[in-house]
Formats: C-alpha cells, structure tokens, sequence
C-alpha cells in the first residue's frame, strides 16, 4: 500500500476515493490531483546538483507555500506523482521516491489540500 510504506527506487501506488461535500461518492471524473510527497527532515533538501548546497524558499514557490515554509528556509525535498481517473470516483495514484526517510503524503485539488497521509 503506498499510503504507509514503501522503498526508494520503487512505484507506490494507491487509490483515492472522490466524495462531494455530502460525502456521497463522486460518480463523474475530471478532477486533476496533484500528488506530492514532502520529505520529513530538513536536512533533505532539493538540490540544484546532487551533493550540492540546498536551495531556499523564494517569494511565491510553490512547494515552500504549500508545507508553510518561510523565505529563507530550505526549499524541502519534494517527489511528484501522478493521478488518473479509473472510473466511479476512484482515482489511481503512483509514485517513486528518490531518498529514503519519512515523507508526508499530500492529494491536492485545484491548489487545495484534499488529503495528506
């Protein structure tokens, strides 16, 4: 189940389940998430080369607006996965992670949080 583990190098994949502000199941598809996992510790950073220095947040960076990072703060390590319909409210996810450690899974929808893990 890649919502609880998985190993770095390899696809995670999972399911979403779409439901309307009344909890009732989504039966039409066409939402685009945006998958994304955050790594935990701060000392995994995203890098402009490997092994180089840590890039910093900057005014309007979408990865440093999204976990509530300042300008200044290292710009986190950031995986992007995919998304796509599969038919009555369910869309399947994947991802591969490039570092081992703890990230934080995140659905967003039109820029919003729509669930994180």
């Amino acid at each position: 189940d890649g919502l609880f583990r998985t190993a770095a190098g390899f696809n995670a994949s999972g399911k979403i389940q779409v439901r309307d502000a009344f909890y009732n199941v989504r039966r039409v598809g066409g939402d685009v998430f945006n998958v994304l996992a955050w790594h935990k510790d701060t000392r995994q950073c995203t890098r402009a080369v490997p092994d180089g220095e840590c890039l910093v947040c900057t005014t309007g960076d979408a990865d440093c607006v999204a976990i509530g990072a300042t300008i200044g703060y290292y710009k986190p390590l950031v995986v992007r996965g995919h998304a796509a319909h599969a038919g009555i409210g369910l869309y399947n996810f994947s991802y591969v992670l490039t570092v081992s450690g703890t990230y934080k899974l995140h659905m967003m929808l039109g820029g919003a949080e729509a669930g994180a893990r």
